[in-house]
């Protein structure tokens, strides 16, 4: 418990040195926001692209950046180098034109530590030793895939609550499991949105693969639709 108070100390005292650096003026990126119509199997549902459904805030995925004793790609406790990651991540928010505040996009309980192990290591996605950059990671989501259905780790999809869109990556975890909740997401994904966990969103999959993740204006109608055959 010491070492989890001293973690929430200094991560505070880091979020309040940062957050009071000046933001991009850059207004957000404009995307195609056409999504693709798309029947989908993930293990407790079949869903059509693009679906509403609850979402469910997740603890934190290990990237690329995250650098873990003797080379080891995962952390073997929940809290190890955390506030290292955290600290990276909330440079990368506090970049954009959201007016964003680090210590309430981290608030969260379960974003205080690592995604627990399942067949692996703290911080270790159903990908393997695959890890996703600290954009991917931070605007990131994961539905309950089957082996079929999983997109490849990067794939782009939208997920839109009022009228906030996130070019959301996908690919990299798989979950929830609970049948309540259609969607993960990444705290930042929350925060930029104003959700809370059993909010609804609208997510789909986009037909513009190369936008890049995070916070964006749509270009086109949010509503148009490309059929898969």
């Amino acid at each position: 418990m010491r070492f989890v108070n001293s973690w929430i100390v200094s991560a505070e005292m880091l979020f309040a040195i940062v957050r009071a650096a000046p933001g991009s003026a850059a207004p957000l990126a404009q995307v195609d926001c056409a999504l693709t119509k798309q029947s989908i199997s993930l293990k407790n549902r079949t869903i059509i692209f693009p679906a509403t459904g609850a979402i469910t805030i997740e603890s934190h995925l290990a990237t690329t950046e995250d650098r873990f004793p003797q080379n080891r790609l995962f952390a073997v406790e929940k809290h190890e180098r955390l506030d290292s990651h955290q600290a990276r991540s909330c440079q990368k928010l506090l970049e954009l034109p959201i007016g964003a505040i680090c210590a309430d996009a981290y608030k969260d309980p379960q974003v205080q530590e690592w995604t627990p192990p399942e067949h692996g290591l703290f911080g270790q996605g159903s990908v393997g030793d695959r890890r996703p950059t600290v954009l991917e990671e931070m605007w990131s989501g994961n539905m309950y895939w089957t082996a079929h259905s999983k997109p490849k780790p990067g794939t782009r999809f939208l997920v839109t609550h009022g009228r906030k869109h996130i070019v959301l990556v996908m690919g990299y975890e798989t979950g929830p499991t609970d049948p309540a909740h259609l969607l993960g997401v990444q705290s930042e994904v929350a925060y930029y949105l104003g959700l809370e966990n059993d909010h609804v969103v609208k997510v789909g999959r986009l037909v513009d693969q190369s936008a890049s993740p995070g916070p964006v204006e749509c270009a086109s109608a949010t509503g148009r639709t490309t059929a898969i055959p």
